[in-house]
């Protein structure tokens, strides 16, 4: 079972070469982060709308 620091080195690894392809794959691993940073609560995340600059992003936490 991977550790949180394991996992989160992961996801850093993954933001740094998607970040480089394309603005969503950015956001992406960026929620991705935000999901095991914030790893005790249990959130739901939507994608309201998205344009090749920016993502508006919702989290849900419930």
């Amino acid at each position: 079972k991977a550790t949180a620091e394991t996992r989160e080195r992961s996801a850093q690894t993954r933001y740094q070469s998607d970040a480089m392809r394309s603005t969503k794959c950015y956001t992406r691993a960026f929620l991705e982060c935000f999901c095991i940073s914030y790893g005790e609560l249990t959130a739901t995340i939507r994608i309201i709308q998205f344009s090749d600059k920016a993502g508006f992003v919702e989290i849900l936490f419930f």
